[in-house]
């Protein structure tokens, strides 16, 4: 489901290119993701936002390059917003990110990031309410690995309805995993949609900035 999310998030990004040539795309607690060389846009400028440590990292295992900068800080420190030339289409990334993070600082980096950049877009994936209860209450715990806490979900229906209770939100786009491998990948993409099943399942969730 990694790489299948990887692949969507990559399809968000080359079509948010394709119509915003030069645009800027800030890589929300990137890690060691290495989207900036699949996408492979000579013309994109890139801004990767990570904690000290990690930025340290990626320095020391990727490859330097002139159209990449990294900001050493928080997703949740608004001081990365302040390098964004005033102006420019801006897609923001938070891939495997925002479930981590307290709701309430989710809603506001959402609500900042729309009044900040309009025109540009933001694209992030979470999971649903009964995920992230099972994280909290230590119901996926066990003797080798306890899963880390996720306090941040939003089901489908409730992505959706950010873009009539969120300022500079003018549009919600639910984003289709791409088909899998193998007849399992092919029947869960089959079941996404599903009435029992489209509410209650992970998302990746596009906003689009008016």
């Amino acid at each position: 489901m990694t790489a299948l999310r990887a692949r969507a998030f990559d399809a968000v990004t080359r079509r948010f290119l394709a119509a915003n040539p030069g645009a800027t795309v800030v890589a929300l607690g990137e890690g060691l993701q290495t989207t900036y060389w699949r996408i492979d846009d000579p013309q994109v400028d890139w801004l990767t936002v990570d904690l000290p440590e990690m930025v340290a990292l990626r320095r020391r295992l990727l490859p330097a390059e002139p159209k990449v900068r990294a900001f050493a800080g928080s997703a949740l420190d608004r001081a990365w917003m302040d390098l964004i030339e005033p102006g420019t289409p801006v897609l923001i990334t938070a891939e495997g990110l925002l479930m981590y993070l307290p709701p309430d600082e989710v809603r506001a980096l959402l609500r900042e990031c729309a009044v900040r950049f309009p025109g540009g877009a933001m694209v992030f994936d979470t999971i649903p309410d009964w995920a992230s209860a099972n994280t909290l209450d230590g119901a996926w715990l066990t003797p080798d690995y306890q899963l880390p806490p996720m306090p941040f979900h939003l089901s489908r229906r409730e992505a959706a309805a950010l873009a009539g209770t969120v300022p500079g939100i003018a549009e919600v786009d639910d984003v289709q995993p791409p088909t899998g491998r193998g007849l399992l990948a092919d029947l869960v993409c089959r079941a996404w949609n599903l009435p029992v099943v489209r509410d209650v399942r992970p998302t990746i969730t596009v906003l689009r900035c008016g």
